[in-house]
């Protein structure tokens, strides 16, 4: 948050040339956050390789982008200098040499501590970091701006990138191991993506990490007219019991989803009908799938606009409590959990300001859901959580 007082006096400039000495490509918006909550901009995009911001508060603040890496993947990286952020003081920062040396530093932290602390790194994830450091070396020894730079430092995140996410993995495993493994009851997640065309990298970083929850995705958006549904071959959902995961079937009333072929201003009961047909046969498909989430976000600042339909959350509990009675006779065994958009610090920081009585805290919505009798047996509270500059739930 900006401190009361603080002064806005503070300028950068910010270089997003790329290794083709053209403009990074990105897709946001603003460009520049307070690091302490990157909720709320203080920076907003104008056009051009080179930005000068002015009037910007001079506490730390940190630069995200959206692009892709070769052979890594496109995600939204961040520039924070290690978490450290930059003072705006007039500097011109490149951003993606500082989303370079960012990453690296902030994975070398995690890495340095853990060996203080006995644990030890494989010679090859030892060998890459090295290789990182070695490029990223030579972006520094490159002239600010230029498309060497740039190229130095997306050769260094295309070693680097991959090499700190493994630092944590790494790390994370033995740490597992000293403290016993997971308690029981723990159950962690990973996503379907789990099964996508990154594949096997992704479960061979994964596996021996997660020992519980797969998450299932299945959006509104596979539902077609004729009340059939697209999702994921039921083989791949065996295929995963077959290996000891448990499979969470997510989102059965994924708020703001429709299908493509949803009419733009559907009435109430339009959406209420399609919702309804679709988790139905949903749960039907499915019946090797034992947990359910009924709602996902359903209390959130997006879930309340569907087209031109503003929902009430009286109507949301509606359409949950005929999904979870539905799922109760399709499925007799499957668990029901209402799934939250975060706990309460989540809710603050990402609702502030909001004055819409339709978006609810998450002990409000669960005493909805109650009063409402929709049935259900747990209740899910994500939050997000910015891993290296990674975004996950």
């Amino acid at each position: 948050l900006i401190v009361q007082g603080a002064s806005f006096a503070g300028s950068f400039t910010l270089n997003f040339i790329g290794p083709d000495g053209n403009i990074l490509p990105s897709f946001n918006q603003y460009l520049a956050y307070p690091c302490d909550l990157n909720y709320n901009p203080v920076a907003h995009a104008q056009s051009g390789v080179i930005q000068t911001f002015s009037n910007l508060p001079d506490e730390p603040l940190l630069v995200p982008a959206f692009f892709e890496v070769p052979g890594f993947g496109k995600l939204s990286f961040t520039a924070d200098n290690a978490g450290a952020g930059y003072v705006p003081q007039g500097q011109s920062l490149d951003v993606l040499y500082e989303i370079a040396k960012s990453r690296y530093n902030s994975a070398l932290a995690i890495m340095n501590q853990a060996i203080a602390n006995g644990y030890t790194f494989s010679q090859g994830l030892t060998n890459q970091m090295n290789q990182a450091q070695s490029l990223l070396n030579s972006a520094t020894a490159s002239p600010a701006g230029s498309a060497t730079r740039a190229n130095y430092a997306m050769q260094s995140l295309q070693i680097g990138a991959p090499a700190s996410e493994n630092v944590l993995l790494e790390y994370g495993r033995q740490k597992l191991d000293r403290q016993g493994g997971i308690r029981p009851g723990t159950m962690l997640s990973t996503f379907a993506y789990y099964e996508s065309r990154e594949g096997q990298r992704y479960r061979d970083a994964m596996n021996p990490l997660f020992n519980g929850a797969v998450f299932f995705w299945s959006w509104i958006w596979g539902l077609n007219q004729d009340g059939t549904c697209d999702f994921y071959d039921p083989g791949t959902v065996n295929r995963l019991i077959s290996m000891g995961k448990t499979i969470r079937g997510h989102g059965l009333l994924t708020m703001g989803a429709v299908p493509s072929w949803f009419p733009a201003n559907p009435t109430f009961q339009d959406y209420s009908n399609a919702v309804e047909t679709y988790s139905s046969a949903l749960v039907r498909q499915y019946p090797q799938i034992k947990t359910w989430i009924l709602s996902n976000e359903a209390n959130s600042s997006y879930a309340v606009k569907i087209g031109s339909l503003n929902l009430q959350p009286e109507q949301v509990a509606d359409v949950t409590k005929a999904i979870s009675d539905d799922t109760a006779i399709q499925n007799p065994n499957a668990k029901r959990i209402i799934n939250m958009a975060g706990l309460w610090s989540d809710d603050a920081a990402w609702n502030l300001g909001n004055t819409d009585p339709r978006i609810l805290a998450s002990d409000d919505f669960c005493r909805l859901m109650t009063s409402t009798g929709v049935g259900y047996e747990a209740v899910g509270l994500q939050a997000a959580v910015d891993v290296l500059g990674h975004d996950s739930s």
